[in-house]
Formats: structure tokens, sequence, C-alpha cells
């Protein structure tokens, strides 16, 4: 298997964990320094929504909205940088806040439909949200360099439950506030890119791009801002217990 393709030199103190498959590193998405130009085949995230969640102590998510929208604009770019000509990124989408992601995103993109099979219910007498925005788009603007629809149909819609049930089941998914489901980085993984090639998530959070990445035989790199979700992320990899206040 092809290694990582990390900078030579770069600062090592940050990379907790790694072998020729996986590095998990301690850092900002904004700043992915370890990370050379046009090395990664493929990006998946999601995104703090600023909402008031308490991830830790470095992270930040109650911002003013421009200021969340210039935020989001700043880990674009990183993410572009770092990302191949004709390579994909998927970002989970705050739907409040999707005016403000807007003007840093560029042109062309695709906004896809998550329709969620299980939506929190709740009892007003109003219309229940089942369905979240997913950024989609195609670095330089033109076809992706690697695309198999799924069951050969190009729709900009799909279904599929949320991570509750699956949270519950896996124990590092219930020290994270906010769990996505495997299925879902599964399916952008084989939509969007082949064996060896290289997947980033710069807010990995609990792991799952990460472990989904590896069980697929796909390279991976990945980010968290907060030190005990790299941890927590090892222990899902790599069977790794050292996670500090998680």
């Amino acid at each position: 298997m092809t290694a990582l393709p990390l900078r030579p030199g770069c600062d090592q103190t940050r990379v907790l964990y790694q072998d020729e498959r996986t590095a998990l590193i301690h850092g900002d998405a904004r700043e992915m320094a370890e990370v050379p130009a046009a090395a990664v085949d493929l990006i998946i995230t999601d995104p703090p929504f600023n909402l008031g969640v308490r991830y830790g102590t470095a992270s930040k998510d109650r911002r003013p909205p421009s200021l969340y929208g210039a935020w989001t604009g700043e880990w674009l770019r990183e993410c572009l940088r770092v990302l191949k000509p004709g390579g994909q990124l998927y970002a989970l989408m705050p739907l409040k806040w999707v005016p403000w992601w807007l003007p840093y995103v560029p042109q062309p993109f695709r906004i896809l439909a998550w329709c969620k099979t299980m939506a929190h219910l709740h009892r007003e007498k109003t219309y229940i949200r089942a369905w979240e925005p997913v950024l989609w788009l195609v670095k330089g603007g033109g076809l992706p360099a690697t695309f198999h629809p799924r069951d050969g149909e190009e729709l900009d819609w799909f279904t599929g439950s949320n991570a509750l049930g699956e949270s519950r089941r896996i124990p590092q998914k219930r020290r994270h506030p906010t769990p996505r489901p495997d299925w879902l980085y599964e399916r952008f993984i084989l939509e969007s890119s082949e064996p060896d090639m290289v997947v980033c998530d710069p807010m990995m959070g609990s792991g799952t791009g990460a472990y989904v990445a590896r069980k697929l035989g796909r390279r991976f790199i990945g980010y968290d801002i907060e030190e005990k979700y790299v941890h927590l992320a090892s222990e899902r990899v790599f069977g790794i217990n050292e996670s500090k206040g998680g």
C-alpha cells in the first residue's frame, strides 16, 4: 500500500497516532500543515453547527453569524488546498446557517438532501424537519475523478436513519455529543473513491470516518482540534485506549 502523503519534516508532535494507512492528528482544520497541496482524493466532514454544543475547551460552537460564515470559509479554503483536482468534498451543513455558508462556497456546488427515517420527534404544532443538507463539490468545478453512484442512481437525495441507535452500541460514540452513522461515511467513500485513495476528515470527532475508511481499504488523514477526540478515534481505529477526559 502506498504511504500516506504527509509533508516531510512536518511537526510530528501533532501526529498522535500513525501507521502506514492512517494518521490521526491534533490540530485545527484551518491549518492542516502536515498535508501537502493536492494530496487528498476525498474529504468528508461534519463541522460544528454553531448551536452552542459543548465539544471541549478548544472548540467554539457559538459565534455571531458573520463570524461563523467567515470561519467556514477558512476551513473550506484549507480543504480545497489539500484536495486534488477532481477530488470531492462532502460536508454536513446546518440548515439554519446555510445563507452564511454560501458566500464562501466556490461555484459550482450541489446541496444533497439526507432524508432521515428517524427524525427527532417533538410535540409542536409545526412541521418536523426530517432532512439535513450536505454540501457536495468537486475541486475545479468539472466532473469528479471518481464517481460510482449507488445502484446506478445519480439522485441528489438519499434516505437513512440517524446515529442514535448506533451510538448506543458503540462506546466511543457515546462520548461524543454529535455522532454520525457509519453507513453515511460508507456511502460517500464507496461512491467517491477507490481502494488505497486518501480520505480526509478535518473535524473527525469520534473517528467514524477513520474507522470506515480503514475498513474499506482507504488511507486516511484525520484532524480534530480537541485532543481528547483524537485519542477517542484511536480507540476505534487502533484499539488504543488513552482517552483523556472523554
